[in-house]
């Protein structure tokens, strides 16, 4: 699966948590694991968003969308 996720990145450069889950048919939690693996191999990053205009939980902000985003490495 860690191979299907690099190629995933490889054509998209950036995707988040959900749309990975989605193509892989498995839940956002059970990919933690493996994103952390290819973070710590500094193959992704996780893209921080500094929003202090809203609470994390509201949804609601044009950042919301990105808040599990990683990117390729370059």
């Amino acid at each position: 699966m860690l191979r299907e996720i690099k190629r995933l990145f490889k054509e998209r450069n950036a995707l988040n948590t959900e749309e990975i889950a989605n193509y892989l048919k498995v839940s956002e939690d059970s990919l933690d694991g493996m994103l952390q693996i290819l973070v710590r191999k500094n193959f992704i990053h996780k893209v921080e968003f500094d929003c202090g205009t809203c609470s994390s939980g509201c949804k609601s902000c044009p950042f919301a969308k990105h808040k599990d985003l990683y990117e390729i490495v370059h």
